[in-house]
Order: C-alpha cells, then sequence, then structure tokens
C-alpha cells in the first residue's frame, strides 16, 4: 500500500490571503491521503482548514474541535489539525501543556 502523506504550517493569518487558494490548489494537485495541519486559524470570522480543504475530498479535524480548552493564542496563531481521505475518528485527545506553560491556557466558553 502506498500512502501520501504531507506536513505543511499555514502561518496563520500572515502574508497574503489568497494563499489559502494555492494551497487548496496544490492540495487538489498533489492529492495526498493524510495531512498534518500547523497555525491552521479556526475563529468566527475565518476558518482555514474549510478553506484548504474544499473540493479535496479530504476530511479533516481542527484541535479546537476536539479539546476541552483553547491556548490563548489560538484565535491569532491558530492550531493544528489533521486532514484524510478516511472518515475521521477521534480515539483520544492528550494536552501535555503544563498548567503554568507561557502560552497560558483559558476555558472554552
Amino acid at each position: 500500500m502506498h500512502l501520501r502523506v504531507l506536513a505543511i504550517n499555514v502561518w496563520n493569518t500572515a502574508g497574503d490571503r489568497r494563499r489559502m487558494d494555492v494551497l487548496n490548489g496544490e492540495l487538489r494537485r498533489i492529492a495526498p491521503d493524510l495531512v498534518a495541519f500547523e497555525e491552521v486559524v479556526q475563529s468566527p470570522e475565518r476558518n482555514h482548514l474549510e478553506e484548504l480543504l474544499h473540493g479535496t475530498g479530504l476530511q479533516g479535524t481542527h484541535q479546537l474541535d476536539v479539546m476541552a480548552s483553547a491556548p490563548a493564542w489560538a484565535d491569532h496563531y491558530g492550531g493544528s489539525a489533521v486532514a484524510t481521505r478516511w472518515p475521521p475518528r477521534v480515539a483520544e485527545v492528550i494536552d501535555p501543556r503544563l498548567p503554568d506553560a507561557m502560552d497560558g491556557v483559558h476555558s472554552r466558553a
């Protein structure tokens, strides 16, 4: 079995907003089976994962969809996400951040 895996840092909201269209086009062209994303913004104003996966056939899960709390910087810097050709199933969520870590954690409302 051949598995096409891609890892990409989306760079949150930095740079040209049209970048999402370029990345989406490349995801369609490369047609990976599994993608690991970093710095994917998910907020009421912007959902990078939806933009990235539109029309690719990939199904994605953002860390904010499965974690009990969000990092304090998530609305600006984003978070991690994965996408796959197969239906995703969250088996376990582990938050390795320490309670007194510099990034801070706040409870999601």
